[in-house]
């Protein structure tokens, strides 16, 4: 704190003293660093210890850190927060491989935490680096971010956060500023997830160094070999490109233990995540409008094209769709009834939503062939 000009009190230090030390013990803070210390003394204590010294306006102890200025839940991962994160994983729709991969996880983390409280010998580090394959809109950065918030309860974490980019943001244009984009992403990422989406974009196989994206592998397969980087790399996009660049670099394979498949949500599951959309913000559909809604949900999946986007897709027909009919009949036809979707809702919206209304291009194909 005093490189920051805090003075912490006696008490501030011994606080934090135990609870780091505790939290060491425990295998919460396993991953914590002089830099994660730093960022919590600069993210959260300096902020708390201004406002507070701020609103006394007391000169004479405004150099001193005091125990209220100090979030003691930052040292202690929570398993409640854990078992929050759980249950809401397991609340979403379908997606049940994925749930029991990510539960047996955290389990067996939790398993290697209680081993070291107890003083006994875990079998070294393990990486948790994921693999998320599978269409969009199957739920694959809501899941990271989940992850997120689960790692850092367990204490592989110390922020996380999802940090979500892409080719665009790592590919430099020069010689050097690919490099140069890395050291950045990887210093804000620290802590937290790195989710790379259409990560098979950034390696073509063919093992051109010309190409700036090899020089993004290069960069991470630094991290990636650290056994405790307080970083969490997820790949994710299509199965079939995914599959070919791992097959392409066996030793990135081997980087990352955890492989996670996200299937596309069939009718009822999509139907499903339309009526916890509606019922969310309490909108009722009519008898006749459930009927009409699920019908329209069958044809969508029956007529899906490959840019199908699964739950993207209902949300936006939803929000974008279902509810501004609903406005547009209100405001033709004043009523009290703000609550009530009718049938005509939900086919106005379809005639707009239709998967075949609007024929998108087939993605880019990078480097791979059937």
């Amino acid at each position: 704190m005093q490189d920051k000009n805090l003075t912490p009190s006696l008490a501030v230090m011994d606080q934090v003293s135990r609870a780091i030390i505790e939290g060491h013990r425990q295998g919460r803070l396993s991953n914590w660093s002089l830099s994660d210390l730093r960022r919590v003394i600069t993210d959260d204590i300096r902020p708390r210890y201004t406002k507070r010294a701020l609103a006394a306006f007391d000169f004479e102890t405004l150099p001193v850190v005091l125990p209220e200025d100090v979030d003691m839940s930052l040292f202690a991962g929570s398993m409640d927060s854990l078992e929050a994160c759980l249950g809401e994983l397991n609340r979403m729709v379908g997606l049940d491989n994925v749930k029991q991969g990510i539960v047996t996880l955290a389990n067996n983390t939790r398993f290697f935490v209680e081993r070291r409280r107890r003083g006994l010998p875990t079998s070294g580090n393990v990486a948790y680096h994921a693999i998320f394959t599978g269409n969009p809109g199957t739920g694959k950065t809501t899941v990271a971010r989940m992850l997120g918030r689960i790692y850092n309860s367990l204490g592989l974490l110390s922020r996380g956060e999802v940090m979500a980019v892409d080719r665009t943001r790592l590919v430099g244009r020069y010689i050097g500023e690919t490099e140069e984009n890395m050291k950045v992403v990887l210093e804000e990422a620290r802590g937290n997830v790195l989710f790379i989406d259409e990560a098979y974009n950034l390696y073509d196989g063919s093992g051109d160094r010309k190409d700036f994206g090899a020089r993004v592998i290069d960069s991470l397969l630094t991290t990636l070999s650290q056994p405790n980087p307080d970083m969490m790399v997820i790949f994710a996009g299509y199965e079939k490109e995914m599959d070919a660049m791992l097959n392409t670099n066996p030793g990135l394979m081997g980087r990352f233990p955890y492989k996670y498949r996200f299937s596309d949500y069939d009718p009822e599951q999509l139907m499903e995540i339309a009526t916890r959309l509606l019922e969310r913000d309490a909108y009722i559909l009519t008898d006749e409008a459930a009927a009409v809604l699920k019908d329209s949900i069958d044809q969508a999946y029956k007529s899906r094209t490959a840019n199908f986007s699964n739950a993207r897709w209902v949300e936006q027909f939803v929000n974008n769709g279902i509810i501004p009919a609903m406005a547009d009949r209100l405001a033709a036809t004043p009523s009290d009834d703000y609550q009530h979707i009718e049938a005509s809702d939900i086919r106005k919206a379809y005639e707009k939503f239709n998967p075949k209304a609007v024929e998108l291009k087939p993605r880019r194909q990078v480097g791979f062939s059937a």
